[in-house]
């Protein structure tokens, strides 16, 4: 949503002509049924698109300030499936998000999304890498409990960077000027390229 958003400067965001298409866009099959990939990603679409949120932090003086906010504004929805379902055609996101969007967003490049898509853990370390790595001044050392606390729970320390190993290495492949090293201890970053340059507006390739 916010890749799109920002490429075409407007916060009306088109789905795409039908959700076939959409979904091939994500890597994924326009499939049916309890465990075809319509119901899920159509569930996730409009959980995105109904979510608000509350942000709450302490200022300068002492005091707290506590704000709520929206993604989206308003849907368009249509009968997408064999189950004569909603899904969302065109989602309009809040005044808020859409220019927070334009001074801050990164933008993702939708192959890589693809290709990560069965693995979460992947998806967030991109996501994270791709925010990170270009505003990086000089290294930066995070060691394994950093990582956990930031990216998973419940789980051990040592579980935690045993999973996390190969799916840095699936996400350096699809970002391959991500300069990543693991260390003793933990995961040292250097300052890299973004995910996608900055002067790129098409960010999806045939």
């Amino acid at each position: 949503l916010q890749t799109t958003a920002k490429r075409n400067r407007s916060r009306t965001v088109d789905l795409g002509e039908n959700m076939s298409a959409f979904l091939r866009r994500l890597g994924l099959t326009a499939r049916g049924g309890p465990r075809g990939d319509i119901r899920a990603v159509k569930e996730q679409a409009l959980r995105i698109a109904r979510c608000s949120f509350t942000m709450r932090w302490e200022n300068l003086a002492g005091g707290s300030v506590i704000t709520d906010h929206r993604i989206v504004n308003g849907l368009e929805l249509w009968s997408a499936d064999e189950e004569g379902s909603e899904w969302a055609r065109t989602v309009q996101l809040s005044v808020e998000f859409y220019d927070h969007l334009l001074e801050h967003a990164v933008p993702l490049d939708e192959i890589a999304i693809a290709k990560l898509k069965d693995s979460s853990m992947s998806l967030d370390i991109y996501v994270y890498l791709a925010h990170r790595l270009h505003r990086l001044q000089k290294p930066l050392t995070l060691y394994w409990e950093d990582l956990r606390r930031h990216f998973s729970d419940g789980e051990s320390t040592r579980d935690f960077a045993y999973k996390f190993r190969p799916a840095l290495l699936d996400v350096l492949s699809v970002y391959p000027d991500a300069k990543v090293e693991i260390v003793r201890g933990g995961v040292r970053m250097l300052p890299s390229k973004p995910a996608i340059p900055s002067n790129v507006l098409v960010i999806s390739r045939s």
